[in-house]
């Protein structure tokens, strides 16, 4: 029994350590981060609204293995 347990936490160790070395994915942005939110240069033309509906820059890195890209990051 104690085999087992040992074995099983040998185990554990091993895959816990697997997931979390992944790279993480991250979206970066020049425009935008948690301190600048969105311009009005960023925001939509229309709706009662008058931006410039020009797109932030967006860049990522460490996407998914089989990702295809391009992909769209959606925001919600």
């Amino acid at each position: 029994m104690k085999r087992a347990i040992a074995l099983t936490a040998v185990t554990l160790a091993c895959v816990s350590s697997a997931v979390f070395a992944a790279p993480v994915f991250t979206l970066s942005s020049a425009d935008i981060d948690s301190q600048h939110p969105l311009t009005a240069k960023q925001v939509f033309n229309g709706f009662g609204c008058s931006g410039k509906n020009i797109s932030p820059q967006l860049s990522w890195s460490h996407a998914p293995e089989g990702t295809k890209t391009p992909f769209r990051p959606i925001c919600r």
